[in-house]
């Protein structure tokens, strides 16, 4: 405004006033598609924004899943470790058994062959006694007639 005090007539300081109107509606245009461009920006950086706040929420709920998963895994290793160890002894006692019921069962074995054996040698002093028997009696006969 200073400037136009120094202008001398009414045509110059309209023009001048024109011009600086001219300037200023180009600057205020520039400025509007900078903060056209600008927003722009902005809407692109907070849609980014909220994308990847959306994809942090899902990998924290995917990593909260896992480690409740692994959490149970472990509960069910140790599970089955218990009953391995279980089972372990379980099946040591069976064959500490079958081995005590297989001593037994060679004993039964050894113990039924020597009575067979027992058995076996009466009857074949009974065939004798009868063999003798027999001959002495037809020895009699014999005698007899």
């Amino acid at each position: 405004m200073q400037a136009l005090n120094t202008l001398s007539t009414p045509e110059e300081k309209l023009a001048a006033l024109c011009k600086k109107y001219a300037d200023l509606l180009e600057e205020s245009r520039n400025v509007q598609k900078q903060m056209k461009i600008l927003q722009k920006k902005q809407t692109l950086i907070m849609k980014e924004k909220v994308h990847l706040q959306s994809e942090h929420s899902k990998a924290i709920l995917a990593r909260s899943k896992l480690e409740s998963l692994c959490r149970e895994l472990q509960r069910h290793n140790r599970t089955l470790k218990a009953q391995m160890e279980q089972h372990d002894i379980h099946n040591a006692k069976l064959q500490q058994e079958n081995m005590e019921l297989g001593e037994k069962l060679k004993k039964l074995i050894e113990q039924y062959s020597l009575r067979e054996e027992v058995k076996v040698f009466p009857l074949f002093i009974q065939d004798l006694i009868i063999t003798k028997t027999f001959l002495s009696f037809i020895a009699n006969l014999e005698l007899l007639f």
